[in-house]
């Protein structure tokens, strides 16, 4: 028998629920749906789809309540799926294959997570199984049924398939619909029900850390959760360690937080770390090779964001961060590329970052300087221009580009780009000497003394402002020492294009002879 049950859980989703509901008529044989409260027409709009509806108060715990679904099911197979969810229209006839397949225990669906703003997470979810009393869901938050499901395929011989092309679509992660929804606090309360419950294993712990690293102001106590979870996996045995599909992940999230805490050799020793003992998943390999190249180790860094690139397109158990296996892969492998020598190679993986990923302004500014390298100006100014199309707001590459239009004797032009770059942000001490040039190569004293009196006290606006003293007193700047100091160059190359004529200076008398 091949037939499938629907097992769904719901609260007050009148306006998502029919959507997916319909995804999967014609596939499913049943479908029993848990009410967990609902005070909208969620348990009539389920009825009127044919469905079996059950209630169950919800008692801070998923498990609890999907497992009432999975008991009431009478078909062999089930699909799990949640009213932000929706099956993609061509996966019906692959599901169907795949649950006449002898020998399977479940599969993992590919789940197409809808970040906003055209981000997306995608990975791999175990969410169409046997029907068996022995397979049930653990944890009370991001359930789980893969440790039964394997217990039970450890018991029968069987295996765990993987449906590539069998596309669920969830948008449950939706900013608005999660402050909207007041998710942030009944999943810290659930969080800390299940550290409670569950202390001792790892899981728990990584659940718990990486839902508080997305608050700044308590990165320190999911640092010390992450922490937990990794001495937790240290003290299992290797091979149970190394079947959980979040231990690498773990040292993934402890590299990337450490690192942003100012400490990367320790970040870099949990990176490595992870590698040796765990399967690579997508976002440590990332994290090696951003790291590697911090310390120079470029060899060893294109390797890492070689295997990255290799893993592209792949359904894994942990969702990588978007982009990173296609734009940032190729921009970290065009970088090691170019630190090593292989310009023309690196060249062109920059170039691929940019047409996978438009908005990387990474990879436009590193392209651009090879480009100047080359003496390729047009291009350079292209390539900064097209992501200034992209990221308008971005300071940076407005200074990048104001240098450019300078070097190419446009100061009116790269003016407007150093105030775009002031409107946007820029600290003073970067953006006003750079004002206070195309104002000198444009004749306007005043405007750039006052420019330079506006940055900060850098050795760049003091030479600019006894370069313009002397100037506005008629003096020759040619008979100042002090404008001999590198952070003069800019200054008298400028003065060198500007309309201003200056006044020479008496030679100095002789004395008698």
């Amino acid at each position: 028998m091949t037939g499938i049950s629907l097992c769904a859980i719901a609260r007050d989703e009148e306006e998502r629920l029919p959507r997916m509901l319909d995804s999967v008529r014609g596939l499913v044989a049943e479908t029993i749906l848990v009410d967990t409260g609902s005070r909208d027409a969620t348990m009539a709009v389920a009825r009127a789809h044919g469905a079996r509806v059950l209630q169950q108060p919800f008692r801070d715990d998923f498990s609890e309540v999907r497992n009432v679904s999975l008991a009431a099911a009478r078909q062999p197979w089930i699909l799990v799926l949640d009213a932000d969810e929706q099956l993609d229209a061509q996966a019906a006839p692959l599901i169907r294959a795949a649950v006449r397949e002898r020998g399977r225990a479940g599969w993992h669906l590919r789940f197409v997570n809808d970040l906003g703003g055209g981000r997306q997470h995608v990975h791999g979810l175990v969410r169409l199984f046997r029907n068996d009393p022995s397979i049930r869901f653990r944890y009370v938050i991001h359930e789980q049924i893969l440790p039964d499901l394997l217990d039970y395929c450890r018991r029968r011989g069987a295996t765990i398939g993987l449906l590539e092309q069998a596309v669920v679509h969830h948008d449950g992660y939706l900013p608005e619909r999660a402050r909207a929804r007041g998710k942030d606090q009944r999943n810290e309360r659930l969080f800390r029900r299940q550290v409670e419950r569950f202390p001792d294993h790892p899981y728990s712990w990584y659940k718990f850390g990486d839902f508080l690293r997305r608050f700044p102001e308590r990165r320190g106590e999911a640092g010390a959760a992450l922490l937990r979870a990794a001495a937790l996996l240290r003290a299992m045995e290797p091979g149970a360690a190394r079947d959980l599909s979040f231990s690498a992940e773990v040292f993934a999230l402890l590299a990337v937080d450490t690192d942003r805490a100012g400490d990367p050799e320790r970040a870099l020793r949990y990176a490595c770390e992870g590698r040796e003992r765990f399967p690579e998943t997508p976002n440590l390999l990332y994290a090696c090779g951003h790291l590697l190249a911090k310390f120079g180790r470029h060899r060893e860094a294109l390797g890492a964001y070689a295997r990255l690139r290799a893993l592209h397109g792949r359904l894994t158990a942990v969702p990588p961060e978007p982009e990173i296996t296609g734009a940032a892969a190729f921009l970290g492998m065009g970088r090691a590329l170019v630190n090593l020598g292989h310009v023309s190679a690196g060249r062109r993986c920059l170039e691929l970052s940019v047409a996978e990923q438009p908005r990387a302004a990474d990879a436009y500014v590193l392209l651009a300087r090879l480009y100047l390298e080359q003496n390729r100006l047009a291009a350079a100014h292209d390539l900064y221009r097209e992501a200034l199309r992209r990221e308008p707001g971005d300071a940076s590459l407005r200074l990048r580009l104001g240098a450019l239009l300078l070097h190419l004797r446009q100061p009116r032009a790269a003016l407007a780009e150093f105030r775009a770059a002031r409107e946007a942000g820029a600290a003073a001490a970067l953006v006003e000497p750079r004002i206070g040039l195309a104002l000198l190569e444009l004749g306007d004293l005043d405007g750039a003394r006052a420019a330079c009196a506006a940055a900060d006290d850098t050795p760049e606006a003091r030479a600019g402002g006894r370069l313009l003293e002397l100037l506005l007193a008629g003096e020759d700047p040619a008979y100042a020492p002090e404008l001999a100091a590198p952070a003069a160059r800019a200054w008298l190359r400028a003065l060198g294009r500007s309309p201003v004529r200056c006044v020479p200076a008496a030679p100095a008398p002789q004395g008698d002879r």
